[in-house]
């Protein structure tokens, strides 16, 4: 492990699980890499590895759907992390809706928001969506789940060294 790998292990930054869907078809994930970057317009990116499932989905998709769970709610990211929409249907273990756009929302006292996707980005092996927050719902108080608390949960696809 170099040195950025050791600074990265070490930081807590948020987790959040997306979820997307275009026309009959569900997916979702949990997601590490995703920061608000601008204020004013209020622009999110979050970034989906090119190896997940979701991907597939988001990129016929106009809108995301990014829920924020709390630190109690490690089994909702297991289920989003640990498996993959190739092999089974994530939905069909936990509540959901359609929403608003159209979203898939996961039902489960989580911060989410629905987020129109403006702008699609190459960054390796992941693809960045910026987003443009259109729907949002608060109705969580406690701490949010962070990096530490899942960096031991294995990925539903494993990570590779070299992407097509």
């Amino acid at each position: 492990m170099n040195s950025f790998e050791h600074i990265m292990a070490t930081l807590d930054y948020p987790m959040c699980i997306v979820t997307t869907c275009f026309e009959n078809e569900k997916a979702g994930c949990l997601v590490g890499f995703s920061t608000q970057c601008s204020i004013l317009p209020q622009h999110y990116l979050v970034c989906i590895s090119k190896q997940n499932y979701t991907l597939e989905v988001a990129k016929k998709a106009q809108f995301l759907t990014l829920h924020f769970p709390s630190v109690d709610q490690i089994e909702l990211a297991k289920l989003f992390g640990e498996t993959t929409g190739d092999n089974i249907d994530k939905f069909s273990f936990c509540p959901w809706y359609i929403g608003p756009y159209g979203a898939v929302i996961i039902k489960d006292d989580i911060d989410w928001f629905i987020g129109k996707i403006i702008q699609r980005i190459d960054l390796g092996d992941h693809v960045g969506h910026l987003l443009e927050p259109v729907s949002a719902l608060k109705v969580s108080t406690g701490p949010k789940l962070g990096f530490q608390e899942v960096k031991k949960i294995p990925a539903g696809h494993p990570i590779e060294e070299e992407f097509e």
